[in-house]
């Protein structure tokens, strides 16, 4: 027999309040967050979990989006914890199409919800055909069709909606129509001053207790969830934004007060990270961290022209001037900002950019670099790199930050 309490002392089992508290604090217990144990990260985390019980409910579900940038950040432990917590849930590191409208419809034959997806390692296999269905199965009422040739290639409907939760390394490279739908969590790797638990079956058992809870308490409102929109919302949100977020504050505020405030907290968080570039896909944020570097760079002349000797390093200043910067000087500018995550990228090197500036025909070109500003042109290092002019070209386009 399990040692473990099924469901922390002092929960309020008919209070959904005090059992977000306790989805909450069960996390924390075993998820370093990247913002704190008791931060918008976990915030979010606990409303999405209860979301899980009543999102068709809603005729939506958000996408959780789980990344990091290194191993060992947490991003599987989310997913596992998950798995212990949500609706349904299946934990895989592969899936097909095929098998993932067959769950679908299973549950739903059984009468059940649909089940929540955590789909681990999506770096390294998640295709077109499934991202395509992911982003069917964001809404009720859509699906796919396939011909069963076993009944005389009888047309077969499908449902694709489910709650989804996906993992993986540098997912900036997801598509932009999936991203689109998401919450974007990146994790970090635990500050060695943060003690969590480890997590085994035990623990697993005393979040089915939580689970029980919160599926009763979710489907004693699940005529009145669809009907209802926020009371408030952080200003400014599109109306993505707003589709995504409005199911967990409402979940929050039907709760109580405190939830529905710290609901709408981690909404501004997360969204005002996105327009401040905090939290932002690398592709995204590219262009508008390169014109923050040009700056830096032009800031840094000396009054004769030159460059500022420390800003980089001397070994690679003399390549860069007024029109152009060598390849792997402008790589290693942008690592050096500390307010910038490029030096955090491992996979961030000189073919990278290479490779994300060519959809927007910027190639790279051999040029000549004064070495002194005395010097002709001619007379300087020739290296391959890029001209200023056809990056400004892009990251005009990007407004900056106030």
């Amino acid at each position: 027999m399990s040692d473990v309490l099924t469901v922390p002392t002092g929960t309020d089992v008919n209070d959904l309040s005090a059992v977000l508290d306790a989805v909450e604090g069960f996390m924390a217990r075993f998820i370093a967050w990247p913002d704190g144990q008791d931060g918008h990260c976990a915030s979010m985390a606990a409303l999405w979990v209860a979301h899980t019980y009543t999102a068709e409910a809603f005729g939506r579900t958000p996408r959780l989006l789980v990344t990091a940038e290194t191993f060992g950040a947490g991003k599987t432990r989310v997913l596992e914890v998950l798995r212990s917590l949500c609706s349904g849930a299946v934990l895989s590191a592969s899936i097909t199409p095929s098998v993932l409208f067959s769950l679908i419809e299973k549950r739903q034959t059984d009468g059940a919800p649909p089940p929540t997806f955590l789909l681990d390692e999506v770096d390294r296999w998640l295709d077109e055909d499934l991202t395509g269905l992911l982003n069917v199965g964001y809404r009720t009422g859509q699906s796919v069709f396939r011909v069963d040739t076993s009944k005389g290639r009888k047309v077969i409907e499908f449902p694709t909606f489910a709650p989804v939760a996906v993992g993986g390394l540098s997912m900036g490279r997801m598509p932009q129509d999936f991203r689109s739908r998401c919450i974007k969590l990146a994790m970090r790797r635990k500050p060695p001053e943060v003690s969590i638990e480890r997590f085994d079956a035990r623990r697993q058992e005393e979040a089915k207790a939580l689970g029980v809870l919160l599926a009763g308490l979710m489907a004693a409102e699940a005529d009145v969830w669809g009907l209802l929109e926020p009371s408030l919302m952080p200003d400014g949100l599109s109306d993505r934004e707003y589709e995504i977020w409005s199911p967990l504050v409402v979940i929050g505020e039907a709760a109580s007060d405190v939830w529905g405030r710290r609901a709408r907290e981690a909404c501004a968080h997360f969204t005002s990270g996105v327009k401040a570039r905090v939290d932002l896909d690398a592709d995204q944020r590219l262009f508008p961290d390169m014109r923050d570097v040009f700056h830096d760079l032009m800031a840094a002349r000396g009054p004769d022209g030159g460059m500022v000797s420390d800003l980089i390093g001397s070994s690679v200043l003399p390549l860069v001037d007024e029109e152009h910067i060598a390849s792997e000087v402008l790589v290693a500018a942008l690592k050096a900002r500390d307010d910038m995550p490029w030096g955090d990228w491992s996979w961030f090197t000189v073919h990278k950019l290479n490779r994300m500036l060519k959809p927007y025909e910027i190639s790279s070109g051999v040029y000549r670099y004064r070495q002194d500003p005395g010097l002709p042109v001619k007379g300087g290092t020739q290296r391959r790199g890029y001209a200023w002019a056809d990056l400004a070209r892009e990251w005009d386009k990007y407004p900056p930050e106030a």
